[in-house]
């Protein structure tokens, strides 16, 4: 009988840190998926100042090699 209750025991403790290990792992998708939505929408920021700089990059250069 002893056996069979730390036994019941030990399996308490691995179904809880089980449920901790998995709320964690949802915070830590979610955390993840917003950090990448944030990447996403910055990239779509900064890509038009990147083409226009490098327009502007090659007509200067263009103008100092001439």
């Amino acid at each position: 009988m002893e056996r069979l209750d730390e036994d019941s025991a030990d399996l308490a403790f691995l179904e809880e840190n089980l449920e901790k290990t998995e709320d964690l792992t949802e915070k830590m998708t979610s955390m993840l998926n917003v950090f990448d939505d944030r990447l996403v929408r910055l990239e779509a920021s900064i890509l038009p100042i990147h083409k226009s700089t490098q327009t502007l990059t090659k007509l200067v250069d263009s103008i100092l090699n001439s």
